[in-house]
């Protein structure tokens, strides 16, 4: 489960999961503006107010606030 207008954990393992090379170019591109979007809104919500899975996933790829 994920929090608001974020991607969830288990959407961002399987995009890492599969090489690009197996993707098309519009997956490419969903991907691309999916993650943007779930940066943005992760670096304007503070910790407290996320989920645990939310926290680790932010903490992994360097989205702390």
């Amino acid at each position: 489960m994920s929090d608001l207008g974020r991607k969830d954990f288990s959407s961002k393992v399987s995009e890492a999961v599969e090489p690009d090379s197996n993707k098309g170019g519009f997956q490419k591109a969903k991907e691309g503006v999916t993650d943007k979007m779930d940066n943005l809104a992760g670096s304007g919500q503070p910790n407290q107010d996320k989920g645990f899975m939310q926290q680790v996933s932010d903490t992994i790829s360097g989205n702390k606030k």
